[in-house]
């Protein structure tokens, strides 16, 4: 589906702030087949990318986030951009009194990688209508909660 491709993300998107130790782009290709046929059949263009964060209080904790940016088809003038971002992982074994705090920088993480992916998918004079979703239920906060299974991840190669 050659209308969907891997996006590098930018310098100032893969810095580590506040509770994150490390912000690693990573190679992800388990986008659901249903949800890129039916992006390519509704939409122009789009971009993806997923990265791993790791976590200044617990160096065994990760959380993966998935990224999903298209443009649809529009009226001449105007460019709906959907931008969602999926976080899943366990931070279980952080302190709970942080995961506010974990969840918040996240959302906000997510949040900035909406805003500037809305901006460069949007045409040129067109009036940008963006529909963004940043999903953060994926965490896994307590033990007593079923383990979310991640697979093996390839870290992200930046073009030459």
């Amino acid at each position: 589906m050659s209308f969907l491709t891997e996006r590098a993300l930018d310098d100032h998107m893969l810095a580590a702030h506040g509770d994150i130790s490390a912000i690693r782009q990573v190679c992800h290709s388990r986008l659901s087949s249903d949800l890129l046929r039916l992006a390519q059949f509704f939409c122009t263009t789009g971009v993806y990318a997923a990265a791993e964060f790791h976590f200044t209080s617990h160096r065994q904790a990760i959380v993966l986030a998935e990224a999903l940016a298209v443009r649809r088809l529009s009226a001449s003038g105007v460019s709906h951009v959907s931008t969602v971002v999926i976080f899943s992982g366990d931070i279980s074994a952080i302190n709970p009194l942080r995961h506010t705090a974990i969840r918040t920088s996240l959302r906000e993480w997510g949040q900035q990688l909406a805003t500037e992916w809305n901006q460069w998918l949007t045409c040129h004079d067109d009036n940008l209508v963006p529909a963004d979703d940043i999903d953060v239920g994926g965490l896994q906060t307590s033990r007593h909660e079923p383990a979310v299974m991640l697979r093996e991840l390839i870290l992200f190669q930046r073009p030459q």
